[in-house]
């Protein structure tokens, strides 16, 4: 095939790849503070590390059934050997679960298209909007990604090589197994149906009831069992399944038809927007004088098709599906994307396609030129808006000398034969996700590391708090302190002894405890835990057992 080689990784694409995917994810990962279901994953790596119960999932010593637990083992093996709970600890897994996606994607692509495809498969995938957002974060996706991925392209890079059935479906089915413990059966089921379709598409369909395939069948249930069969026998028939399938069940609410309908033909241009700016890309494929190009990149442009069309319904009929459901086909997007953009590059000069990527590429190096500038005199002229007020004036004047750079770069190479430009717009994404896009996120979320940190200065040493009820995920991480779990205390005798502190979460601020305390304490202070502003639904109230007799005060 055109782009096969044995030696990808001495390329030196590979080299700017990497440069690539360290300026968009490992690269200042602290910015963007801890939030959303990040503190949950983390506390349940640390509960592991304390109570050595690597089976269930706990918080506070008590079961959870969010998932199955390989982020969390991988987690907690972090903090194991960085000391700590860091955010670069506990970030870590995902960052390099983003870089071995992009390594597997380069890889996979040399078999069909040339390094400058491979690449730009790569780093497209590295830099669209949603992986900016998501593979600094110790979230799920990039880890689910990565397993989802490896285990669809491992089985089509070996079938393209002669792999034999049983090297061939094992090894996928092994990877398979790996995305069904990150998160859940769309690993298996997704590997499970595109083979199927693709067998079936190429005539190929006995491949499909070979042994190999029931042995990788068998080896995945053992794999997944090894996990699921000793919590099952802990927790219980319902509660294992919850926590394989309980997220997705959860969302196949379809009493609200409007709703229903707003997502069908929202949901398609919402990808689209989280795959930006390389998704505009994909519009090559309309073109019937590109795809006289694909020659014998066609197996690849076939296998990835039918991935993306066999995954996307799954989360398309979804009512309340979110476009981050989707991530784990986007190295698909990517390697299509990638091919359009290397047989736009080396079209010939006097065809119609190599004429528009000139345009296109021209364009964009311009728009960002205008950006950068635009951005500075904003700032120094005293404009407000979220963006502007979001920035440093350091990090502004270093977005716009690199977006003036780059951008000249972009405007210079893009009639070469090359991919000069390419790496020039892919590194100007990568910055412009470090220092402008995280830096938006940051400033539009509600600060919570401050007020627990002024917390810590008021609270005794010593404190150990108790939590009634069990405590807020986030204000637990950063408070970084023990805290015990107690039920809501019914009589006076019960916890905590008096002069000693403890925390509860309500819904408003202005809010008192869910049931009435049955001795005296004061309100030591209330804290606003949500992610946005616009959200007003999570606030930790603590407060302080007041001596016997001791009159109530301070509370709301």
């Amino acid at each position: 095939m055109d782009g096969e080689q044995t030696a990808w990784w001495k390329e030196p694409q590979l080299l700017c790849l990497l440069l690539v995917v360290f300026l968009a994810h490992a690269w200042r990962v602290d910015t963007v503070t801890i939030r959303g279901e990040e503190p949950r994953r983390i506390a349940i790596g640390q509960d592991m590390l304390r109570t050595g119960d690597w089976i269930v999932p706990r918080i506070q010593g008590e079961p959870v059934h969010f998932r199955p637990p390989l982020q969390n083992w991988l987690i907690a093996f972090s903090i194991a050997v960085h000391g700590d709970a860091s955010h670069w600890s506990v970030r870590l897994p995902g960052m390099l679960a983003v870089l071995l996606t992009c390594v597997w994607i380069y890889a996979y692509a040399r078999q069909f298209v040339g390094p400058l495809g491979a690449f730009t498969s790569a780093a497209a995938f590295a830099t669209m909007v949603q992986v900016l957002e998501l593979g600094k974060l110790a979230e799920t996706e990039s880890i689910f990604t990565l397993f989802i991925c490896a285990s669809l392209l491992t089985w089509h890079l070996g079938l393209a090589r002669g792999w034999s059935d049983y090297r061939l479906w094992i090894t996928a089915y092994s990877l398979a197994g790996l995305g069904a413990l990150a998160k859940g059966m769309q690993a298996p089921v997704y590997l499970f149906t595109t083979t199927f379709v693709y067998l079936l598409w190429t005539g190929d369909w006995r491949r499909f009831v070979s042994v190999g395939h029931l042995l990788g069948l068998a080896l995945f249930g053992c794999m997944f069992g090894l996990w699921f069969v000793p919590y099952w026998a802990q927790m219980g028939w319902d509660k294992a399944v919850l926590t394989v399938v309980g997220e997705t069940t959860m969302r196949l609410d379809y009493s609200n038809s409007a709703e229903i309908v707003e997502h069908v033909w929202r949901y398609p241009l919402w990808v689209a927007s989280c795959m930006l700016p390389w998704s505009i890309f994909l519009g090559a494929y309309l073109r019937s004088d590109f795809r006289t190009t694909i020659g014998l990149a066609q197996p690849m442009v076939h296998f990835m098709t039918i991935a993306l069309a066999v995954a996307f319904p799954t989360c398309w009929i979804v009512p309340s599906a979110n476009a981050r459901y989707f991530m784990p086909l986007y190295p698909c997007a990517a390697l299509l994307i990638g091919l359009a953009v290397e047989r736009s590059v080396l079209a010939s000069e006097d065809t119609s396609l190599r004429w528009h990527w000139t345009l296109l590429t021209g364009v964009m190096g311009i728009a960002v030129i205008g950006l950068g500038i635009g951005l500075v005199v904003a700032k120094v002229a005293g404009a407000s808006s979220r963006v502007i007020d979001a920035q440093s004036t350091g990090d502004l004047l270093l977005f716009a000398v690199a977006a003036l750079a780059l951008g000249s770069m972009i405007i210079y190479f893009c009639r070469a034969d090359h991919g000069a430009s390419l790496l020039a717009l892919s590194v100007l994404v990568a910055l412009g996700g470090t220092l402008v896009y995280q830096n938006i996120i940051r400033h539009k979320s509600i600060d919570v590391e401050t007020p627990v940190a002024n917390l810590k200065q008021r609270l005794p040493d010593t404190t150990r708090l108790v939590s009634f009820g069990q405590a807020n995920h986030r204000f637990a991480f950063y408070l970084n302190r023990p805290i015990d779990l107690a039920p809501w205390p019914k009589t006076e005798s019960a916890q905590p002894a008096p002069d000693s502190y403890f925390c509860f979460e309500v819904d408003r601020p202005e809010k008192g405890p869910p049931e009435a305390l049955p001795f005296a304490w004061e309100k030591i202070e209330v804290l606003w835990m949500d992610r946005y502003p616009d959200q007003v639904e999570s606030f930790v109230v603590v407060g302080r057992r007041l001596p016997q007799g001791a009159l109530a005060r301070g509370i709301p």
